[in-house]
């Protein structure tokens, strides 16, 4: 583990990496409605942080596939 995303002893359970300009960008859950965010990490535990709030509501959310095209995560 590098870094401890999730507030909750549950696992952030990080899914969909992507890798691009020698950093490694992914989706983890890390609240308690299971909102998944997007994160980026250059491998150390202070590079490793959130880039988005999808979103900011209680209903929770969900990252499909990240893509790297152009210098550019969508």
């Amino acid at each position: 583990m590098i870094k401890d995303i999730g507030p909750t002893p549950v696992s952030s359970v990080p899914y969909n990496f992507t890798a691009m300009n020698g950093l490694t960008y992914f989706a983890a859950n890390d609240g308690p409605n299971f909102e998944s965010n997007l994160y980026v990490t250059d491998g150390t535990q202070g590079g490793t942080q959130k880039v988005k709030q999808i979103n900011t509501t209680s209903n929770g959310s969900a990252i499909g596939e990240i893509i790297a095209y152009d210098n550019k995560i969508y």
